[in-house]
């Protein structure tokens, strides 16, 4: 079967369905499966697809599927790391933080409160003002 009469029964069956398909979607995997049965319905009868065709198909389809759920594991391990990283910053108060500030010098202070704007967390050191999470050296009980 020629590609561009796989393309013109393609678009006539999308074109005749009711679908809310948008040109930035991505090819998931209902749409493939889709694309597969409408390629296998209407393959020439006088050359099918062979089967080497449809098992590298059928390959490509596996690999798209675990790919998604790859990419979806990933995105859940990164929440995951986040909502960690937040309690684990916000164990910091009410303890002592060393810090090296922007003119080198190691100081100390009481972390009184977190903000969480932007992407590095901010700790509130009273007196000496708020510093980025990322200037700590040191965390430790006050009396320590």
């Amino acid at each position: 079967m020629e590609v561009k009469n796989m393309i013109y029964s393609t678009n006539n069956i999308q074109s005749n369905s009711t679908s809310n398909y948008q040109p930035n979607d991505i090819l998931d995997k209902d749409a493939f499966l889709k694309l597969l049965i409408t390629e296998l319905r209407y393959q020439d009868p006088v050359e099918p697809m062979k089967d080497r065709d449809f098992i590298a198909q059928m390959a490509q389809f596996s690999s798209l599927e675990q790919l998604q759920n790859l990419n979806k594991n990933n995105e859940y391990l990164l929440k995951l790391n986040q909502i960690a990283f937040s309690f684990n910053t916000i164990s910091m108060i009410g303890k002592k933080a060393v810090f090296e500030d922007d003119s080198g010098q190691i100081r100390e202070g009481v972390v009184r409160g977190i903000s969480f704007e932007g992407s590095v967390p901010q700790l509130d050191l009273g007196d000496n003002g708020m510093i980025s999470i990322d200037a700590v050296l040191k965390v430790a009980d006050q009396d320590i």
